[in-house]
């Protein structure tokens, strides 16, 4: 017996001999000419618009899919494109800069120079870790990580690597 294609795959013309050879053909259809194709772009939970990116890459977020457009290449891995303007769902060309992750981070820390000094003097003059770590918005840790950076003569970094 040779069992029918769904009717959602009429444009495809194949047959199978079982239900099982049905669904594996149903498998290898992917992308654009996958039956419940639907645009193949999506907004995850981290604010991200993702975009079907090809077959063996599957979904790519759509800043580094323009990003990699703009430049006529690839993306490593370890570049970062970081959206000037901070809205992740706007993916114009003119809105986007790659950078290295050390760089990107950078743009992102929460704590500056002056912030450090800050937290060595506070924490110096006996303000609890919680109070300066819900103060300057970060964890507790690295509060006390901050706090017990001092030159060997005992007084407060003023040029601390972040």
């Amino acid at each position: 017996m040779i069992y029918r294609k769904p009717a959602k795959l009429a444009a495809y013309s194949f047959s199978c001999c079982s239900r099982k050879c049905v669904y594996a053909v149903q498998r290898t259809i992917t992308g654009p000419n996958a039956p419940a194709w639907k645009g193949g772009g999506s907004i995850i939970n981290n604010g991200y618009e993702y975009a079907y990116a090809g077959i063996g890459r599957k979904y790519t977020g759509k800043h580094r899919l323009v990003m990699e457009e703009r430049l006529g290449r690839r993306l490593a891995r370890a570049e970062v494109v970081h959206h000037i303007n901070g809205d992740k769902t706007d993916n114009r060309p003119e809105n986007l800069e790659v950078l290295s992750l050390a760089e990107h981070n950078a743009k992102h820390a929460r704590v500056g120079r002056d912030d450090i000094a800050e937290i060595i003097r506070l924490r110096a003059s006996g303000v609890a870790i919680k109070d300066i770590a819900s103060r300057y918005h970060i964890s507790p840790c690295y509060t006390s990580v901050l706090s017990r950076r001092t030159l060997s003569s005992g007084a407060p970094q003023d040029h601390v690597a972040v």
